[in-house]
């Protein structure tokens, strides 16, 4: 015998005994137990929300606990899909989700139930054996104030309603705020889960999913954002004993550019004033809008040797990540400090083994199946347009520096040809001073020969060689052969000179500066190469007229 009705048994029908609160006499017939699913002896039926994929369900409460005791649950989904329409009523639940009362045992049970946050909380108003109370104080009237998604308050006391709140997880809130809004208790709601997935998808927004939670900050690294893409950065880190470290500051480049001249006083204080250590910064480069990083690395100088070496990045990166150490230096700004090593290939092959949060796993094979460079290159991923101005960014900063690169190696490369021109007129030079003291040698030998063979018959060697020149002399003063020809060339050769020098310089033929340029440079050296040659003739004359008198003087001595 059971004091709630006869309960013994699902699915059975079973008259209730007159004992106890089943047949509690103010009147009432007798009820019967009906089969499990099915309207019971006493409860009115109620709508409770569903969270199905499909068609309405139509659902027996269990019988854990008095919420929902006997009663019949009948609902539409509420987020099965987008485009369907959740209706929802009270629930019936005793201490549960807004419910109505006990209910009066023989007295009428007025329930008014208005949308509160997901749909908890309602007002409730009844009876118990007419006295216009609720079961749990009498003459008073306790909202619910509950987000625990059970099956109700199951185990609150009779005389109070008491729900704790549970504490939900970022993921969690998310989800919910996705797939379970229960902000009005009505269809609204599920117009408010389509623009939070639709704010999911685009990275940016607020989603609300209750009124007794704040909103959920939306963020482009949410597992639903739709704007990702993959790119490939070049692999970090440098030697260990290059002893490059890191220094991160929530700062602009500007700002830490004013700090610089700070930031070696600081450390160095940091590292003991020793004397023998030097702080040298490598570089400054921004890693956001807001963030920056300065490269840093410290050189151990010995007394005795005076030989200068770096200490190596693991080192001053632990010595520096020491507690008290760490906390001087977040109070200047520098909020992480990091080795710039190169990873190991242990590392490299966990990073590639594991896709990013978010990030389809099949999406990141394919990034590292098609990397261009795998010993160079790692795939990263881009979230947002944040990442991908940034990215932006970057690229046009790398493409500056770039350009500015290459006008560098223009400039060299100008130099270096005007370099190769002024080494091809000295080369010219050279050769011309070589023809011309070649042939000062050869007039010298020439004079000399004569001189020494004065009053000597040639010798056969010589007569051959005087033939051969008066055999060549006789083809070019020949009219028929080369003297024609000759004596043409030399014709045509003035007639467009006298036709150039006629006609004032036609405007047919121009030269640019660089030509121009180039072209006073040669006349330079041509006047140049004149003048030496001049003071060459000059000092050859004074040179043959020496000895010119010196053989006069041997022929009369």
């Amino acid at each position: 015998m059971s004091l709630f009705g006869n309960t013994s048994a699902l699915g059975t029908s079973t008259p209730a005994k007159p004992t106890g609160f089943g047949n509690f006499s103010f009147g009432a017939p007798t009820s019967t137990q009906q089969p499990f699913g099915q309207a019971p002896a006493f409860g009115a039926p109620a709508n409770a929300p569903s969270f199905n994929f499909g068609a309405p369900t139509t659902s027996a409460p269990t019988l854990g606990g008095f919420g929902g005791f006997g009663t019949t649950t009948t609902s539409a989904p509420s987020f099965g899909g987008f485009g369907t329409t959740a209706t929802t009523n009270t629930a019936p639940a005793f201490g549960g989700f807004g419910s109505t009362g006990f209910g009066g045992f023989g007295s009428t049970t007025t329930t008014t139930s208005t949308p509160s946050f997901s749909g908890f909380g309602q007002t409730t108003q009844s009876g118990f054996g007419g006295f216009g109370s609720n079961f749990g104080a009498f003459g008073q009237q306790k909202p619910i104030t509950s987000v625990a998604p059970a099956f109700g308050a199951f185990g609150g006391g009779f005389g109070t309603q008491q729900q704790q709140q549970s504490q939900l997880t970022p993921e969690e809130a998310f989800t919910q705020c996705i797939f379970k809004v229960s902000f009005f208790g009505d269809e609204r709601d599920t117009t408010i889960s389509r623009w939070n997935y639709l704010q999911a998808m685009w990275g940016t927004g607020k989603a609300y999913y209750t009124q007794l939670a704040p909103p959920v900050e939306i963020t482009p690294q949410n597992p639903l954002c739709r704007f990702k893409a993959m790119s490939y950065n070049k692999i970090p880190g440098h030697d260990n004993k290059m002893g490059m470290v890191g220094l991160s500051f929530n700062k602009s480049v500007a700002q830490i550019k004013d700090l610089q001249l700070q930031l070696v006083p600081v450390l160095n204080q940091m590292l003991g004033g020793n004397p023998n250590l030097s702080i040298n910064i490598d570089n400054v480069r921004g890693l956001s809008d807001d963030k920056s990083q300065v490269m840093i690395f410290v050189e151990e100088k010995s007394p005795a040797t005076n030989e200068v070496k770096r200490i190596p990045a693991t080192d001053l990166c632990a010595y520096l990540n020491q507690p008290m150490t760490k906390g001087q230096l977040n109070n200047f700004g520098i909020d992480q400090i990091i080795a710039q090593v190169m990873p190991d290939d242990d590392q490299l092959k966990e990073y590639l083994m594991n896709p990013p949060k978010g990030i389809d796993p099949r999406m990141w094979r394919q990034a590292i199946d098609d990397n261009p460079d795998p010993t160079r290159l790692i795939p990263v991923t881009m979230i947002g347009f944040q990442e991908l101005k940034w990215r932006t960014k970057c690229q046009e900063t790398e493409t500056e520096m770039h350009n500015q690169y290459l006008v560098k190696v223009t400039r060299n490369l100008e130099n270096l040809k005007q370099r190769h021109t002024s080494s091809t007129a000295k080369i010219m030079e050279y050769r011309r001073k070589l023809a011309e003291l070649s042939h000062r040698i050869l007039r010298i030998i020439v004079k000399q020969e004569i001189t020494r063979k004065l009053g000597v018959a040639m010798s056969p060697e010589e007569e051959i060689l005087r033939s051969k020149l008066e055999n060549m002399q006789a083809l070019v003063s020949a009219p028929t052969q080369f003297k024609g020809r000759l004596s043409e060339l030399l014709s045509q050769m003035r007639m467009q000179r006298d036709q150039w020098s006629h006609s004032g310089g036609s405007n047919e033929y121009k030269l640019d500066k660089d030509s121009t340029d180039e072209m006073q440079t040669f006349l330079a050296m041509q006047q140049k190469a004149m003048a030496l040659l001049i003071e060459t003739m000059n000092k050859d004359i004074r040179a043959l007229k020496i000895i010119s008198d010196g053989t006069n003087q041997l022929m009369r001595g």
